[in-house]
């Protein structure tokens, strides 16, 4: 069941996403090798741009065998992700309206 997802994430994920988020560009890279010695199975990035065009990646996740390796049980999924909340911060810092 789950591979035959996987055979066609873009319908299932970027197109429905794109239909609610006209602005935003989603893709997806089934060749991409970032994340693959961290995550077990797919995995995302976020990416942002800044008014310079300069691009940043400022948040990632995916599967991991934390828990299996944690509770020796092969049952156990886990899901993780994290955001550069810093790195975001600075980038586009909030201008005090005076």
């Amino acid at each position: 069941r789950s591979k035959t997802k996987l055979r066609n994430p873009k319908s299932l994920v970027t197109d429905k996403l794109t239909s609610t988020h006209s602005n935003v560009t989603f893709k997806i890279d089934l060749q991409g090798l970032t994340g693959v010695h961290y995550y077990s199975g797919p995995c995302f990035h976020i990416g942002i741009e800044n008014a310079e065009g300069t691009k940043f990646m400022i948040a990632d996740g995916g599967g991991t065998n934390w828990m299996q390796k944690l509770l020796n049980d092969n049952k156990e999924r886990l899901m993780t992700s994290a955001i550069g909340i810093e790195l975001l911060c600075r980038l586009f810092p909030i201008k005090n309206p005076d």
